[in-house]
């Protein structure tokens, strides 16, 4: 896709070293902390699997470790005396509550159940609305509830209502953005003030992604309508979006995705281009885009799109070098 490949997965081969050291370091104390009865040991460090699972794209693991660290923390309160500290562990069983249902929305919206995903994530933002120390994940979250409207409705191929609701997914990221600028310039913790910075980073990607989705769901639309040479202008504008996007994300299933999603814009807009032109050629690339897609799409039903998009594109390419020539053998062939 343009840029250093060796060095990337370098890179996040480290990292998924690192983070597997982590997590092999975090199962011994976890297993030292149960057999000594220290609860509080035992929630921290399942919270901080959760956290590295999550990094590692395995979000039923993570929201596995979620619930163990709400048991251990619920565990805990039968030690605890102080009505501070006692107040302080039952946030936390509401904290990693909220979060199981995060990482359990995730795994829905992979699957592209997206109104399952969407009533998780209103859960989950419910718990953390009252929260005041982690309130502000909610602000964050809640467009996601947008996010999964808007991909159910783009599922269904409703298109101008999921231009709309990528429109709004969008503008609701902008104000949660401006609302996580004004809670950083009060934040004094130094872990508090580097996670609104990463979230700050992750809007940017989410809007950039929704911006790529509306080009898609605006180039359908003039598909539909037979303008071949706009809808291609708006599918390459999809594609930059998405290389753009992909660029950004460390964990290979996410990326890998995008990446699918770029080369099924380029196919596109090879398609389109084809249509227009009546160009064999272009049916040809527009083919061998769909195959790269193809192998990048974890989703079957994605797979087999790309795969039939390949298909047919293939025989689009036999019929127009049917029509174009007047070699009576070379039709036969075709």
């Amino acid at each position: 896709m343009g840029y250093s490949l060796k060095g990337d997965i370098e890179k996040k081969q480290l990292q998924i070293d690192y983070l597997t050291k982590a997590k092999n370091l975090f199962i011994d104390i976890i297993k030292e902390s149960k057999e000594r009865g220290f609860y509080y040991f035992t929630a921290a460090s399942s919270e901080y699997l959760a956290r590295i699972e999550d990094r590692l794209g395995n979000y039923s693991v993570s929201a596995e470790h979620y619930k163990r660290a709400k048991k251990a923390h619920s565990e805990s309160l039968s030690t605890v005396k102080y009505k501070r500290r006692i107040k302080r562990i039952n946030e936390k069983i509401e904290y990693v509550s909220a979060w199981s249902l995060i990482e359990e929305a995730r795994i829905y919206h992979e699957r592209e159940s997206h109104l399952k995903a969407k009533e998780l994530f209103q859960e989950a933002c419910e718990i953390l609305q009252d929260l005041t120390s982690y309130d502000y994940e909610s602000v964050y979250y809640s467009a996601w509830i947008f996010l999964e409207e808007a991909e159910h409705l783009s599922k269904q191929e409703k298109h101008e209502e999921a231009i709309e609701a990528y429109t709004i997914t969008i503008e609701t990221f902008v104000k949660t953005s401006e609302t996580l600028k004004k809670v950083f310039k009060q934040a004094t913790d130094g872990l508090e003030r580097k996670k609104l910075s990463k979230l700050e980073k992750l809007i940017k990607v989410r809007i950039k992604h929704c911006s790529a989705r509306v080009q898609v769901e605006e180039a359908r639309l003039l598909e539909r309508k037979g303008e071949h040479l706009a809808a291609a202008e708006k599918f390459a504008l999809a594609a930059l979006d998405f290389k753009e996007v992909c660029k950004k994300f460390k964990i290979k299933k996410e990326q890998e995705e995008l990446e699918g999603g770029y080369y099924l814009c380029r196919a596109w807009e090879s398609m389109e281009f084809a249509e227009a032109y009546g160009d064999s050629n272009r049916f040809a690339e527009a083919a061998e885009l769909f195959t790269k897609a193809s192998t990048l799409f974890s989703s079957s039903k994605m797979k087999l799109l790309s795969s039939g998009n390949s298909a047919f594109c293939q025989a689009l390419e036999f019929g127009t070098q049917f029509d174009e020539t007047m070699d009576i053998k070379f039709k036969a062939e075709l």
